[in-house]
């Protein structure tokens, strides 16, 4: 259910960009989200030391990126193509881990990574591979994105121990909000 609900936001997306802008679709997207969970986490958000708030930011700005460029990718490339693509992230993430970090990728990551790369093949593949648009290299690009969205929040919690999960959020949702709609 959840492979099938995930696949079918490509396609929902695709359709909404012909009644809205991507910056629009993004933002608003967000700032309804943030939104949301705001009357969860008001009262918390206050106490949310200086540096989190920071991390918050960057981290937001990140999946800012990631989610600005698939939306624009999808634009100009076919659903089935942009789920693939940004499916990558989950081969980018022990190899960027890797150049980060610079701890090796074990057997059973880039196993894993590959598994999981040849499932998405198998459930959004469309046959239609020919050639690659400038949809296809921008939803890569939202891939690395995600993918270092992904391990910047690691070093956060890691740095942070104890970091308020909810607020953390909140504000990576404000921030993907307010950039996308400004």
């Amino acid at each position: 259910f959840i492979a099938l609900a995930w696949g079918y936001t490509f396609i929902l997306s695709k359709d909404l960009l012909t009644e809205l802008t991507p910056f629009v679709f993004t933002g608003t997207r967000f700032l309804v989200a943030a939104l949301i969970l705001l009357p969860f986490v008001w009262k918390r958000l206050r106490s949310v030391s200086r540096e989190v708030w920071i991390q918050g930011a960057v981290c937001g700005i990140a999946l800012c990126a990631a989610y600005t460029l698939q939306i624009l990718g999808i634009e100009r490339t076919t659903p089935g193509k942009a789920g693939v693509i940004t499916g990558t992230n989950v081969i980018l993430v022990p190899f960027l881990y890797f150049l980060w970090r610079r701890l090796p990728v074990k057997k059973g990551g880039s196993h894993g990574s590959l598994l999981a790369f040849s499932g998405l093949l198998c459930l959004s593949g469309e046959g239609e591979w020919a050639g690659l648009s400038s949809g296809d290299l921008l939803v890569f690009l939202c891939a690395v994105f995600f993918a270092l969205h992904i391990l910047m929040v690691d070093r956060a919690y890691e740095k942070h121990q104890g970091i308020d999960t909810l607020a953390f959020v909140m504000i990576q949702l404000m921030v993907v909000g307010v950039i996308d709609t400004a």
